[in-house]
């Protein structure tokens, strides 16, 4: 028997992220897979305030984007995107003010410093996160970004990533390959399907279908 007792997993996929046109946190939250947690009851006024602070941060350092989140007055786990260049600052109908890239940027940002402030920092506790299909929308300088921001962020969690875009994939390929404390640290493998079954195979040996 298989003890998963010390294991905090943590689900982002593409369905999480689509773009809505108002983010209410909690909600958000409460409708992805997020370990054991109890979102109504462990996520707080003081948890929102800190993660609005880190989806700023990661705008900015990693991202370079002028747009920013704040605390909306129409709900306490309500998000407001701003920008000040462009003068908007709205809560609600988010769709109509903003492009998709950047409500899914934030959203995505938005679970990812949820994940790192709910996971349990024992050493003794094991936390896995798992990415699954989450670039849509997102242009290859952004994709960049986010592989840089979850490598950098996410070193105390095994993270997997799927995805069925190739240049993604050879994205993430080519900086693990050129990081050498990366490179044996990541699995890098493929599914076909063959002869009716799925296959799963590895990247960086020479399996072929004959062998397979």
């Amino acid at each position: 028997i298989f003890n998963a007792s010390s294991y905090h997993v943590y689900m982002i996929s593409g369905d999480d992220l689509e773009s809505r046109n108002q983010i209410d946190v909690k909600d958000l939250l409460k409708k992805a897979w997020l370990g054991h947690h109890d979102i109504d009851a462990e996520f707080t006024e003081d948890h929102m305030n800190v993660v609005m602070d880190d989806v700023n941060q990661q705008l900015g350092n990693f991202f370079f984007e002028t747009i920013t989140v704040s605390k909306s007055q129409n709900g306490s786990f309500l998000l407001k995107i701003v920008d000040t260049s462009q003068g908007l600052d709205q809560d609600d109908d988010l769709k109509m003010w903003f492009n998709e890239a950047k409500i899914h940027l934030v959203i995505l940002l938005t679970m990812l410093g949820s994940v790192l402030l709910l996971a349990p920092k024992s050493e003794n506790d094991k936390r896995i996160l798992v990415l699954d299909d989450f670039i849509t929308s997102l242009d290859m300088a952004n994709r960049t970004f986010l592989y840089q921001c979850i490598s950098s962020r996410f070193k105390d969690f095994q993270v997997l990533i799927f995805t069925h875009n190739t240049s993604f994939y050879n994205l993430c390929d080519h900086f693990i390959s050129e990081d050498k404390g990366q490179k044996d640290k990541w699995l890098r493998q493929g599914i076909f399907e063959y002869n009716n079954k799925h296959v799963v195979y590895t990247l960086d040996k020479s399996d072929t279908i004959r062998k397979l």
